[in-house]
C-alpha cells in the first residue's frame, strides 16, 4: 500500500472476534498431544512407562493391603504369610521408629520438639 492521496488502505479500526483455540492446542488434550504423544518415539516411551508405573503400582498396593496380615499383636503374626506386609510388626515398632531409644520418661520432650517443629511450618504454609 501507498501512501499518495487518492489510494484507499483498509485499516481496521476494531478487533477482530477472538476464536476458541482447536481442542487438539488447549486443555488436557493439548497438553497430552504436544508433551506425552508428540512423535511415535515419545508415544511408545509414554505407553510402555505408563504400563511399568500401572504393574509397580499395583504389585505395591496388592502386596501392602490384599496380601498382608492385618491382626495380631507383634512379628508372630506374619510367619505364615511371607507374601504381603506385616502390619502388625509395623504398629508394634512405631514408637521405636519414631523416638529410637530415647528414655520412655522423657518422650515429652521429643513430642515438644515435634509440636515446635509442627507450629513453625503453620506461617510458612
Amino acid at each position: 500500500m501507498s501512501s499518495q492521496p487518492g489510494t484507499s488502505a483498509f485499516v481496521r479500526t476494531e478487533d477482530a472476534p477472538r476464536l476458541t483455540p482447536p481442542a487438539s492446542e488447549a486443555g488436557i488434550t493439548g497438553w497430552l498431544l504436544k508433551n506425552l504423544f508428540s512423535s511415535v518415539f515419545n508415544s511408545v516411551l509414554t505407553i510402555l512407562f505408563g504400563g511399568f508405573l500401572l504393574w509397580m503400582i499395583w504389585g505395591t498396593v496388592d502386596w501392602a493391603l490384599f496380601k498382608a496380615s492385618w491382626s495380631g499383636t507383634d512379628v508372630t503374626a506374619c510367619e505364615g504369610n511371607s507374601a504381603g506386609a506385616c502390619w502388625p510388626l509395623i504398629a508394634a515398632k512405631i514408637p521405636q521408629w519414631i523416638y529410637g531409644f530415647y528414655p520412655h520418661d522423657q518422650r515429652w520432650r521429643v513430642n515438644t520438639c515435634f509440636l515446635v517443629g509442627a507450629m513453625a511450618l503453620v506461617p510458612m504454609l
